[in-house]
């Protein structure tokens, strides 16, 4: 009974009160539902594109019919033209902000595989966040009926690839959410202060692997910059290991190892790309980054600012990265990317 009263209110609400108008969201009764909101929120922004839409093709028609009647020697100059918008003009820019932010939303949904796909896409932009949560909310909704619709009609039918495409969507979601919460003078971050950890033969661990694992560098890269411009939201304690150690994750498999020892400081230790399943190779791995970066620990702290030791830094870091950029050196101060 209350999702029949739910839509019959909103339908007289679109259709007379708010009919040809743009509804604003705010304290609007409907939305005391919880348990539609989300659902009514959406109508409300494509009942705001439909009457933006049609406020738009009045306009275009109204100037086509003022520029058939005008007298040419009635003509103001152009500096007699300009004055303050219109209500049409500013409407019609809102519209084509709108139309901005559903044409970054179809790219988004194109280009992501992983967060840091969502986020460059979001940094690039001057974007609505709301309609673009709001957006993929539907999309997901119509997705999850979709699924549950297959399963009852056709039990027998495949639908891996629509989860497959449903868990990515739920990515973007949270990735979206999360980024809201970000606050902007707070995201300029200070870049961190790597630490490569030695091999035995004086390359860094991260060079040798990449080194001798070459196709590897396209899934690679993307991890290890996001490491050097520290972006640390994906990162987990290893447990059952010691405190210490941690990892930096992606969704293509790439692992980061590392160690941090405050101020800003970071050790990484290895690098590898996990297989579907885990194994006792995996706890190998981290057993010797565990073991390698206890060795050196006291000389890392003890040397930290030390300026040859900062300076074989530098270059090893150079190293790695002409290695991952084919010749290309990413490396301006030692440590920005």
């Amino acid at each position: 009974m209350l999702e029949l009263e739910i839509e019959e209110k909103l339908k007289e609400l679109l259709e007379v009160s708010y009919k040809n108008r743009i509804i604003n969201l705010d304290n609007l009764f409907l939305l005391r539902h919880a348990d539609y909101s989300q659902y009514i929120k959406t109508a409300f922004v494509v009942h705001n594109r439909d009457v933006l839409l049609a406020r738009k093709s009045e306009l275009k028609e109204k100037e086509d019919r003022i520029s058939n009647l005008r007298d040419i020697s009635t003509l103001k100059s152009s500096s007699e033209i300009k004055k303050q918008p219109t209500i049409e003009e500013k409407e019609d820019k809102e519209f084509s902000f709108y139309e901005l932010t559903l044409k970054k939303y179809e790219e988004i949904k194109l280009l992501s595989l992983c967060e840091q796909d969502v986020i460059d896409c979001l940094d690039d932009s001057n974007i609505d966040l709301s309609t673009i949560t709001l957006l993929i909310y539907r999309d997901i909704n119509e997705l999850i009926t979709n699924i549950r619709n297959s399963i009852i009609l056709e039990p027998g039918k495949d639908v891996s690839a629509e989860q497959v495409e449903l868990n990515r969507l739920r990515m973007i979601m949270n990735t979206i959410k999360n980024y809201k919460k970000l606050d902007k003078k707070s995201s300029k971050r200070e870049l961190p202060n790597v630490i490569l950890l030695e091999d035995n033969d004086g390359n860094d661990c991260v060079y040798n692997f990449i080194n001798s694992n070459i196709e590897c560098i396209p899934k690679v890269k993307k991890n290890l910059e996001k490491f050097f411009r520290g972006e640390l939201s994906s990162v987990k304690r290893i447990k059952g290991k010691s405190d210490d150690l941690c990892e930096l994750t992606d969704v293509n498999g790439t692992r980061l190892l590392f160690f941090n020892l405050g101020n800003n400081n970071y050790v990484l230790a290895r690098i590898f790309i996990k297989d579907a399943t885990r194994s006792l190779k995996i706890d190998a791995i981290y057993d010797k980054a565990i073991a390698d970066f206890r060795r050196q620990k006291e000389y890392i702290i003890s040397n930290i600012n030390n300026e040859e030791f900062k300076n074989k830094q530098f270059e090893m870091i150079n190293r790695l990265f002409r290695l991952l950029n084919n010749g290309d050196e990413a490396i301006t101060d030692g440590r920005q990317i």
